[in-house]
């Protein structure tokens, strides 16, 4: 648990380091009137992808340590998407794990207030680690504010230091459903399922399987399948495809991983096979063959 949670602060540190200041300190006299918490005309509220921006260097040559600094970033923003909700709530998913919070912009300032880390509080952070015997991982760091610019419709996170990447999160568009396609049992697939991870019946499970199960508890699993065959499975990152089902089994295609094409390269992404319980329940086993399987009910 201890290695992931680095992992996830990481991320965060990516976004925030060194950006603890009130959202008014940073927008360059932004008053309280100017305030909002996603309810501003012109809302902020929306899913946005992440991508990674480096600056030239004034001589025009390249330079090994903004290369680096560039490619480390990338390796973060490719699994890390952000949603803003208009009731000035946010999730910012990174590594597959969520940091859930509070938003509100000021002018051309919006900042962010982290308060939970796969569901938990720093409290509960540091009491888990306390029962399991295991050191707290700077649970308090994590939860810091951070802020990011607004710059034409973008959120804009500018690196802390000359040779720092700047991060650019860009707003994805409305999924839009198409015409219905489904037919017969496939019509009864259409909606929302909820989504958990747990043993496969039969199968013995490791006392480290235990405690990775523990840890993915808190995590979001929901699909969504759409009556023009497409799907939405938000997984840790969000998975976006085609379905199909043939008989008692259903098949998830992805094409986009956090809104990004599956190119078989940089994003890779295979088919999820589930199969049709007689209650109604979809289960897809762990693709290592593990002795855990992901379990989708209504």
């Amino acid at each position: 648990m201890k290695q992931l949670l680095a992992l996830v602060l990481s991320g965060l540190l990516l976004v925030g380091c060194g950006s603890s200041k009130k959202t008014d300190d940073s927008t360059g006299g932004a008053t309280a009137g100017s305030s909002s918490a996603g309810k501003s005309e012109g809302s902020l509220a929306g899913t946005y992808k992440v991508g990674v921006v480096t600056e030239p260097s004034s001589d025009g040559k390249e330079d090994p340590e903004k290369k680096m600094a560039a490619e480390m970033a990338k390796m973060m923003t490719d699994t890390m998407s952000l949603e803003m909700r208009a009731d000035g709530t946010f999730t910012l998913t990174t590594l597959m794990l969520p940091i859930d919070g509070k938003w509100k912009q000021s002018g051309d300032s919006v900042e962010f207030t982290p308060e939970k880390i796969m569901g938990m509080s720093p409290e509960d952070l540091k009491a888990k680690a306390k029962a399991e015997g295991k050191e707290d991982f700077a649970s308090d760091d994590m939860t810091k504010p951070f802020t990011m610019s607004v710059v034409g419709g973008k959120l804009i996170r500018k690196g802390d230091k000359p040779n720092d990447p700047s991060m650019e999160f860009t707003k994805e568009a409305a999924r839009v459903i198409g015409e219905s396609k489904v037919e017969g049992k496939e019509a009864d697939l259409v909606g929302k399922f909820g989504g958990q991870i747990e043993p496969i019946p039969g199968k013995t499970l490791t006392k480290d399987d235990e405690s990775q199960l523990e840890m993915m508890k808190p995590m979001k699993i929901e699909l969504e399948l759409f009556q023009d065959k497409t799907f939405k499975l938000e997984l840790g990152a969000r998975l976006e495809g085609d379905w199909k089902l043939e008989g008692e089994k259903l098949t998830l295609t992805p094409t986009t991983l956090m809104g990004r094409p599956i190119d078989g390269k940089e994003n890779k992404a295979d088919p999820i096979e589930c199969t049709i319980q007689a209650d109604g329940s979809m289960t897809a086993p762990a693709p290592d063959g593990g002795p855990v399987q992901l379990v989708f009910k209504r």
